[in-house]
């Protein structure tokens, strides 16, 4: 039984990094600039060990002491820190999570459990549009699962170690750990929980860059949500309009529903595992109202708190037939999400960056903002620039640099060139098109004291000294 578990879970693993591998090859980049950065930061960690400065964010909070929020995750990226590499990361990434996910779920319902993980991927594209992205959530959310598996198991060592693990792997920790205490509530068994926690303080003992990781950690999870309305919070932190939810994951909702309403009698006692599954499966239907992020956890783990509840009980014809009507209720929706992400960006704009980036000195003190610049780090790592990965990292550490960069973006300073240069301490500005305000790039066109020096989908201007004349307009 155990060696057919583990023949299924590879197949799906193996089906789904070469699915996975296959769109993303298709696609001009990585979805997300983020992805880009944390192949940066794992080229670095290759080349230099565990650095604890981080010389492209001048302005950042990670400047000094870095405090890394994911240190596993990109000791681990170590040997994919290029662009086609990278692309392999993310379907092994998800092969992981696909073959976590099956090997549960095939050990709650049989061979057919095997299904379950092609079938969130099909039913989901809120999930999967996600867990294409290079970042640390798929990794966390598998890990979360084996914690939650072997907690359920009593199998508590292995728990505490996966713990200490999910700490080094994302910055999140503090989910587990209230897990943890909830599943003390419900059990009232305290050694999983002691376990757990131990595990996780252990993780954030070791982290590198201890105990500095704890400042960032803080302003990440609490300084950013605090200050969202003032910086702007991104789609995947907002709110998701809850029509839009239930419609473009229709088919997911349709399965599980159909699974509770034809597979057991409700007052049927519920397994230990199923209990561990479904606190957390409740706690994340409850976050992914709040936040868009959250589909990462709530949809894989929701399903396998389903899946165990249901067992066996479900019959072979009535599950075929629930997963063919749940994956055309997602189809239209699938689609529409894979041709915007194919088209979001230029189909060569990754050739774009490295053309960029052969323009960039080494040292260059670059103005650019921090989306941008998650990708810019990756191909032209010589520059220094103000900011990486969130908004909140900057305007703790420095609010007048802040500002000044968002009035120097948004086209509003009186003087863009004062800005860069005195307040900034910029000799170069970057930028790419798509993200810029009309404003700001009507501005830049006029000004003669900013000269062109590389003008593709994205642009590189100096910013020349006071008194000098001529330019090379931006078209």
């Amino acid at each position: 039984m155990l060696r057919g578990r583990a023949a299924l879970t590879a197949a799906v693993a193996i089906v789904t990094f070469f699915v996975t591998a296959h769109a993303l090859l298709q696609l001009p980049s990585i979805p997300d600039t983020d992805s880009y950065y944390h192949l940066a930061v794992a080229r670095l960690y290759g080349e230099q060990g565990f650095v604890d400065r981080l010389e492209w964010a001048r302005f950042s909070a990670m400047h000094e002491g870095f405090g890394d929020k994911e240190p596993l995750f990109h000791a681990l990226l170590i040997p994919f820190a290029d662009a086609t590499r990278g692309r392999l990361a993310v379907a092994a990434i998800n092969a992981l999570l696909a073959g976590t996910i099956a090997f549960v779920a095939i050990g709650a319902m049989g061979p057919w459990g095997a299904a379950i993980a092609p079938l969130v991927f099909l039913t989901a594209p809120y999930f999967w549009s996600r867990t294409i992205r290079l970042r640390p959530e798929g990794l966390s959310v598998t890990l979360m699962i084996l914690v939650i598996h072997f907690a359920s198991q009593r199998r508590v060592w292995i728990a505490a170690a996966l713990s200490a693990a999910f700490a080094l792997t994302h910055t999140p920790w503090h989910a587990l750990a209230g897990m943890a205490v909830l599943w003390l509530i419900v059990t009232r068994e305290w050694r999983t929980t002691v376990a757990i926690i131990g595990g996780i303080a252990l993780g954030l003992i070791v982290h590198p860059h201890f105990p500095y990781s704890l400042r960032i950690w803080f302003l990440q999870n609490v300084e950013s949500m605090r200050h969202g309305a003032v910086i702007g919070m991104s789609t995947e932190n907002v709110r998701p309009p809850i029509a839009l939810l239930l419609a473009h994951n229709a088919g997911w909702f349709v399965a599980a529903v159909a699974a509770l309403l034809l597979a057991r009698p409700w007052r049927e006692k519920v397994s230990r595992e199923t209990l561990f599954f479904a606190v957390p499966a409740v706690v994340f239907a409850a976050m992914q109202l709040l936040w868009e992020r959250m589909s990462t956890y709530f949809f894989p783990l929701a399903t396998l708190a389903i899946v165990l509840w249901c067992g066996t009980q479900l019959t072979r014809r009535r599950f075929a037939v629930v997963a063919l009507i749940a994956i055309a209720a997602s189809a239209p929706f699938a689609l529409l999400s894979a041709r915007s992400l194919a088209g979001r960006l230029p189909m060569d704009v990754e050739r774009d960056w490295a053309e960029l980036g052969k323009q960039i000195p080494p040292g260059a003190k670059i103005a650019a903002t921090w989306g941008a610049t998650d990708a810019y780090v990756f191909w032209a790592p010589q520059g220094r620039y103000l900011n990486v990965l969130d908004p909140a990292m900057m305007l703790v550490h420095d609010p007048n640099a802040y500002w000044a960069h968002r009035t120097l973006f948004d086209g509003t300073a009186p003087d863009l060139a004062f800005v860069a240069k005195k307040q900034l301490d910029s000799d170069y500005i970057a930028f790419a098109r798509w993200e810029a305000s009309p404003r700001f790039l009507e501005r830049v066109k006029s000004d003669p004291r900013l000269e062109r020096v590389y003008d593709g989908y994205n642009v590189l201007l100096r910013v020349k000294p006071p008194g000098a004349t001529g330019s090379q307009p931006v078209e």
